[in-house]
């Protein structure tokens, strides 16, 4: 059930340009003879599996004959097309024809090919006394720029003393299908040069120029079929690009529009001239390659094709860097504490002079630009140590309180510290053991009053090292 559902969502997605077309032509009657100037008519059926209308031509590769039909061959969907074909010899000898027709479809360029057998037989006719007789050659460049066109040059000459009012030309190639209509006066020479123009996709190839003079007389036609001449189309490699700029807020947009105009397939090269810095902004809808200069971008093209390249420099994540890092700022400053407080001590005797005395500072500092209240400082001694009375430090602890097991709590009531106001505060311990090794103070800590709430902050806890 899957695989049937699969199946029938790829075939609803294939276009329908891209399905192939089936149709089916019937002419009658099978075989027919005629006289060499009357016209052999056919009926003709024509049907097809399309869903949409679709549009035929009929034609054939041989020139001698006329081919009309006595209304266009467009038939509907499920529907039967009818209608008629006349066929009428141009300039042919009697005897047995086997003529093919082809009649392709206008839009899918398929082809079905039928093949009609029919007889010409002679007929008695006073002869004139000037028929129509010209002669001529055809003259083309043998290299053909499809850019440039097929310039064709015809030199005819009328043979007889008749005017030929109209002298028609055909001129057929694989690539080529000219008409040309010009006139003759009697034993005139004239040069008619015309131009035909290709495809400027059409590939590279050797062809033959068919060219075909034919003077149309009643119900009669004759044909003067001229030298073929060979020519070759070159490869041409033509590449255009069209590049606009368009700019908005903090971004740019190179849009290149590139153009296989030439006739074979090519890999175009396309190099953005940018900084190393734009680098880190721009993207691409198609995969370049760093190079000193910028970027190179390789775009595959086949005749007639054409490929957008869009690069973007997008500037815009700066914008929100920036909007990102001033929140970051902005936050760092508004929740940080106001009150940095850093400890630090120094050994001031040794242990082989006896217990080895430590000095302490404290260094507390008002970092924001308001005045910071009931500002409370305390400090904790362990137990390995103990307190040393010192007259000489400019503050006296305001309280000092020796828990059993937890050690001494000393505690200064600083009060306002004013906008960037510092303080530092000393005091020594002396410890009660010799200490091997080193030994880590506990932190201080530091309490105030911000916006009606008490806070605290700590400091660091210095390690002491006793050699």
């Amino acid at each position: 059930m899957r695989l049937k559902l699969l199946l029938f969502l790829i075939i609803s997605f294939i276009p329908i340009n891209a399905i192939a077309l089936e149709f089916s032509v019937i002419l009658t009657p099978e075989e027919q003879a005629i006289k060499i100037n009357q016209t052999a008519t056919y009926d003709i059926w024509i049907t097809h599996d399309s869903q949409q209308p679709e549009m035929f031509e009929v034609y054939s590769p041989e020139i001698s004959w006329d081919i009309r039909t006595n209304k266009l061959l467009q038939v509907l969907p499920k529907k039967t097309f009818k209608g008629t074909i006349t066929i009428r010899p141009m300039n042919v000898n009697p005897g047995m024809y086997l003529l093919p027709l082809i009649f392709k479809s206008s839009r899918t360029g398929q082809t079905v090919k039928k093949t009609l057998p029919i007889s010409i037989q002679a007929k008695s006719k006073p002869g004139l006394k000037y028929l129509p007789a010209v002669k001529g050659v055809a003259d083309i460049d043998y290299d053909i720029d499809p850019r440039k066109g097929m310039t064709i040059r015809i030199q005819i000459e009328n043979q007889n003393k008749r005017d030929l009012s109209t002298v028609n030309i055909k001129v057929r190639s694989k690539t080529i299908n000219k008409d040309y209509t010009t006139s003759l006066a009697p034993l005139e020479k004239k040069l008619v040069t015309f131009k035909a123009n290709l495809p400027l996709n059409v590939p590279p190839q050797k062809d033959a120029l068919q060219v075909s003079i034919i003077v149309p007389e009643n119900n009669k036609a004759y044909q003067f079929d001229l030298k073929p001449k060979v020519f070759e189309i070159i490869p041409i490699s033509w590449v255009e690009e069209k590049k606009t700029e368009t700019k908005k807020f903090m971004k740019t947009i190179h849009t290149i529009i590139i153009e296989n105009k030439g006739n074979i397939k090519q890999t175009h090269e396309y190099t953005e001239e940018m900084p190393f810095y734009k680098k880190i902004f721009a993207k691409a809808n198609i995969k370049g390659e760093n190079t000193k200069q910028g970027k190179k971008y390789k775009i595959e093209l086949k005749p007639g094709e054409t490929k957008k390249l869009e690069i973007t420099y997008n500037y815009r994540p700066i914008i929100w860097l920036l909007i990102l890092a001033a929140i970051l700022l902005g936050s760092y400053y508004y929740f940080r504490k106001p009150i940095i407080i850093k400890k630090s001590a120094k050994i001031e005797t040794t242990q082989e002079e006896g217990k080895g005395q430590l000095k302490i500072l404290l260094e507390l500092k008002n970092r924001s630009k308001k005045t910071i209240k009931k500002v409370k400082l305390m400090d904790l001694i362990s137990n390995l140590a103990e307190y040393v009375e010192d007259g000489t430090i400019t503050l006296q602890p305001t309280k000092i309180t020796k828990h059993e097991y937890k050690g001494t709590l000393l505690t200064w009531e600083i009060g306002n510290l004013e906008p960037g106001e510092q303080r530092i505060i000393t005091y020594r311990i002396k410890s009660k053991l010799n200490i091997i090794g080193g030994l880590t103070l506990p932190v201080a800590a530091v309490k105030y009053q911000d916006q009606g709430q008490e806070k605290e902050t700590t400091s660091n806890k210095p390690k002491i090292t006793f050699e």
